[in-house]
């Protein structure tokens, strides 16, 4: 028996199960320039990023840890700019723009430098943690006819992504880091859009469930793509599918509503826990189940969260609410139920758990080191088993 095995059989036999943890979560204003401020994105550092307006009624993108807020300069005094995604590495994307002009420039800010580097003349959406950079751009097609299509940034190469049965106009609004993006696409003739998968430039139709429009907004590493869909009813509904290493669609599910007939998923993580808003109410969908962000900090903070647009792998969500009715402000929500044996981040303790806790462990991953010593030894084994048997906090 291998100390792998070894250590499984050990940690199987001393377990007694565990409690369903609840969620709760405390609350940051990220801060502004004095004005409204919208964040579009976290990363797994704990730094959102998004946008701000300044006392003079311009935009700029920024950068915030909770504590420290920090505008991120655009290409020019005249330029305005929005930061549209952030990735692991502290890398943002910003689309910076002049009063009165029809073009976007992309632009990445690597946190620390003095201006940001230049892509090109498209719109960014999204960055993954290997800087490749999902987004769209403006064509000139036959007669003049300008098109907006999904473009792809990777080491210094803009490529425009393809279209589904020669269509002509695409959104990439989404990236994971094996490279796929997601976004949506419109065929010749068609009037409303299908979600879409590109794998390289070559795009695949998701569909939706069951209406005539639908689209994608974000993708995981575990290839779960989140999304918009109309349903034959009429109403709008945020989507969660599942797709297979070809890209291929295994299973669809609804996310619901809150309130009368609207949800959008926005986001996702790689625990599968989505973020988004239903009838004007931020939400968090886990395990089947959608959850009125408003409900989960304290009733007595003064916030009402309209919109949940970026989440982490530690459950962090930024968003867009209100604080004592002054609109437009971004805030971060932070778990306050930390259970350190609920190493799959979805509440309950199983023996998924203690899987994930193996597979950190022999990876020598910091997060397996529970006793702080960095080193990885039988006594971090004991503070998981003490830590599972505790149960998460109720």
């Amino acid at each position: 028996m291998n100390a792998k095995h070894a250590t499984t059989v050990f940690l199987l036999a001393a377990l007694t199960g565990g409690a369903l943890g609840a969620d709760h979560y405390a609350i940051t204003d990220l801060g502004s320039l004095g004005d409204a401020a919208v964040a579009t994105g976290i990363n797994d550092n704990g730094i959102a990023t998004g946008y701000a307006v300044d006392l003079l009624y311009r935009y700029h993108g920024f950068t915030s840890d909770g504590n420290t807020f920090t505008p991120i300069t655009t290409m020019g005094m005249t330029s305005q700019g929005h930061a549209m995604g952030i990735n692991d590495n502290d890398q943002v994307i910003v689309a910076s723009y002049m009063l009165g002009q029809l073009t976007t420039t992309a632009l990445r800010y690597d946190g620390g430098m003095a201006m940001p580097m230049m892509l090109g003349g498209f719109m960014p959406t999204a960055i993954n943690n290997t800087s490749t950079v999902v987004g769209s751009r403006y064509v000139t097609g036959a007669g003049g006819l300008r098109y907006e299509q999904a473009c792809s940034w990777t080491s210094g190469t803009l490529t425009t992504l393809g279209q589904l049965d020669g269509g002509t106009s695409s959104l990439a609004l989404g990236v994971n880091d094996p490279g796929w993006a997601v976004g949506s696409a419109t065929r010749p003739a068609a009037l409303k859009p299908t979600a879409t998968l590109w794998i390289g430039t070559t795009p695949t139709d998701l569909g939706g469930l069951g209406g005539d429009w639908s689209q994608a907004n974000a993708i995981n590493n575990q290839n779960q793509v989140v999304g918009i869909a109309h349903l034959p009813s009429g109403e709008t509904h945020g989507f969660l599918f599942s797709l297979n290493g070809a890209g291929v669609v295994t299973q669809r599910t609804d996310l619901g509503i809150l309130g009368d007939q609207y949800s959008t998923a926005l986001a996702i993580n790689n625990n599968g826990e989505v973020v988004g808003n239903s009838d004007n109410r931020a939400f968090v969908w886990n395990k089947g189940v959608m959850s009125d962000l408003n409900t989960l900090i304290d009733a007595n903070s003064g916030w009402i969260l309209n919109n949940a647009t970026g989440i982490n792998d530690s459950g962090q969500i930024v968003g867009v609410g209100s604080l004592g009715g002054d609109p437009f402000r971004a805030f971060v929500l932070t778990p306050t139920d930390v259970c350190p044996a609920d190493f799959t981040h979805d509440g309950v303790l199983d023996i998924f758990d203690v899987f994930a806790f193996l597979d950190a462990f022999n990876a020598q991953d910091p997060i397996a080191d529970l006793t702080g010593d960095s080193v990885f030894d039988i006594f971090d084994v004991f503070a998981y088993l003490d830590a599972f048997n505790a149960g998460c906090p109720a």
